[in-house]
């Protein structure tokens, strides 16, 4: 049966990382290459999702095509522009 707190609860966990999860921009590495088109990765399951290359919308739904890869996900905080001065 669908929980939509179970939902809420899970999205909050600390290895789970989305677009609009409020804690910055990230460096997402999969199998040890880095990707720029994640929008969901979850490090203790090795699961991500990555827009399609080259990016395509799905017609009728304006939505962007993704699929969902496993691996080993890691997550590094992106250096800011004064860090790197």
């Amino acid at each position: 049966m669908y929980s939509a707190k179970a939902e809420v609860d899970y999205f909050k966990q600390e290895q789970v990382h989305t677009l609009a999860d409020g804690r910055g921009p990230r460096l997402v590495f999969i199998d040890g290459v880095e990707r720029a088109d994640v929008t969901y990765a979850d490090t203790e399951l090795g699961i991500a999702v990555i827009a399609t290359q080259p990016l395509r919308v799905l017609p009728d739904t304006h939505r962007i095509d993704e699929v969902a890869v496993m691996g080993d996900i890691r997550i590094e905080p992106k250096p800011t522009a004064a860090a790197a001065d």
